[in-house]
C-alpha cells in the first residue's frame, strides 16, 4: 500500500500513478465531495473481484460508478429522458442516477435488475483523474459495511483490519473532508422515478427555509419547527438528520426541540458521550445523538439500542452523515415492524459571520 498525501505540487504526479494503478488492476482510495471511495476500473473483472472482497459486498447489491462527464456515462448506461435532466441539472454534484446498464462494466456492479448508477463527483482532483482515465471507476465508500462514513484515511485505517488495507494499492490523500451528507440515489427506470437513498439532494419541497441571525432565534426556530411538525406525531418515530458545520447551531436549535417538548434538564450536545437520552412528561423519549468524535460505528452500535427505533421516540443526530448506513439500516427494519417513520433532514449553511440559512425537508420513509 501506498499513501500520497495530495498537494498543488504533485496533483499531476498523483493521478498519473492512480491512473496507471487503476489501468493494472488495483485498488485507490479517493477524495469525494461526499466522502472518500474506493475505486477499481469498472471494466476489468480482476479489479472488480478485488473490490468486492474488500467490501465483502454479495453480487446483486450495486455498486455506482464514477465518470468524468455525460459522453463516458452513454457507454455504461442508457440514459433516458427523466436521467437526461438530472444530468443537465445536478451533475456534477452529490447525486446517483440509477439508469438501464448497457453492461459495459463488469455485471457485477449492476443491480439484480441490470441497472447501474452513475456518478459524476463535483471535486475538481477526481474529475480530472477520472478525464486523465477515459473510464469509470466503482463510486462506493471505502469504509467496509456497516462502518464508519470515512471523511479521513484515519477513519478507513482504524476500522481496517490489516489483510483490508493490504488490498488496498494507493491511498490519495487529501485530508480531512467536510461532513457531508452521501449522495442521493435516485432511481430513472420506474414508472415514477423514485428516492432509493436519501441524501445530499433533496428533490422535497422544504418545510422552513430562512435566515437566521442569532443563537436565540435558533432556539426560537427548534420550539417553534417542534410545535409544528413533532407534538401531535407521538406514534411515529421521528429521525432529524442535521447537515452542519461547527458552530452552526444544531445543539442551540436542539436547546428549542427540547423545551417543546417540555425538557428541563440542560441540552448540551454530546459529544464526548455520543448520546444523551431525555424524558418528556407526556410519554416520549428524546434520543440526541453527536457523531463528531465517533472513531467507529461499533462506538455507536453499543449505546444505540434497537428499542430506540419504535414509535413515541425522537432521534436527533448531529454528523449524521458519518452513521449514515446503520441508521437506514435499522430505519429500514423498524418499517419492517409496522413503525411509521417521519424523517426531517435539517441543512444549516454560513451565509456570513453572523447569519446561517437553515432548510427543513420532511419525508416518508
Amino acid at each position: 500500500m501506498k499513501r500520497l498525501l495530495i498537494d498543488e505540487q504533485n496533483k499531476t504526479q498523483a493521478i498519473t500513478e492512480a491512473v496507471k494503478v487503476l489501468r493494472n488492476g488495483g485498488l485507490i482510495v479517493f477524495p469525494t465531495e461526499t466522502a472518500y471511495g474506493v475505486g477499481a476500473l469498472a471494466t476489468n473483472s480482476e479489479a472488480v473481484t478485488k473490490l468486492l472482497q474488500y467490501k465483502e459486498r454479495p453480487v446483486g447489491k450495486a455498486i455506482s460508478v464514477a465518470v468524468a462527464d455525460r459522453e463516458t456515462a452513454e457507454r455504461y448506461v442508457e440514459i433516458n429522458n427523466e436521467a437526461d435532466q438530472l444530468f443537465k441539472q445536478f451533475l456534477p454534484g452529490p447525486l446517483t442516477v440509477v439508469c438501464n446498464s448497457k453492461h459495459y462494466a463488469d455485471t457485477r456492479l449492476e443491480s439484480e435488475k441490470a441497472t447501474l448508477g452513475i456518478r459524476i463527483p463535483d471535486f475538481d482532483f477526481t474529475l480530472k483523474l477520472l478525464k486523465e482515465l477515459k473510464e469509470g471507476i466503482s463510486a462506493t465508500s471505502a469504509n467496509r459495511a456497516g462502518k464508519k462514513t470515512p471523511y479521513s484515511i484515519e477513519d478507513i485505517l482504524a476500522n481496517n483490519p490489516a489483510r483490508k488495507t493490504e488490498m488496498l494499492d494507493l491511498i490519495l490523500d487529501y485530508g480531512e473532508l467536510p461532513k457531508r451528507p452521501t449522495s442521493t440515489v435516485i432511481d430513472t427506470t420506474t414508472l415514477d422515478m423514485q428516492v432509493i437513498r436519501s441524501g445530499a439532494i433533496s428533490f422535497d419541497t422544504p418545510i422552513i427555509e430562512k435566515e437566521i441571525t442569532s443563537y436565540e432565534e435558533m432556539i426560537d426556530l427548534g420550539t417553534s419547527f417542534t410545535k409544528e411538525n413533532i407534538k401531535g406525531k407521538a406514534e411515529s418515530l421521528i429521525i432529524i438528520s442535521f447537515n452542519a458545520e461547527l458552530g452552526a447551531g444544531k445543539t442551540q436549535f436542539m436547546k428549542g426541540v427540547a423545551l417543546a417538548l417540555g425538557i428541563n434538564e440542560t441540552i448540551k450536545s454530546p459529544t464526548y458521550s455520543l448520546l444523551n437520552e431525555y424524558d418528556t412528561h407526556d410519554g416520549l423519549k428524546l434520543i440526541h445523538i453527536d457523531t463528531w468524535r465517533m472513531a467507529s460505528v461499533a462506538e455507536l452500535e453499543e449505546v444505540l439500542q434497537e428499542s430506540y427505533f419504535a414509535h413515541r421516540n425522537i432521534i436527533a443526530i448531529e454528523w449524521a452523515g458519518a452513521a449514515e448506513e446503520m441508521i437506514r439500516e435499522k430505519t429500514q427494519q423498524a418499517i419492517k415492524n409496522g413503525v411509521k417513520v417521519i424523517r426531517f433532514n435539517v441543512e444549516i449553511l454560513y451565509t456570513n459571520k453572523d447569519t446561517r440559512r437553515i432548510k427543513i425537508v420532511k419525508s416518508h420513509e
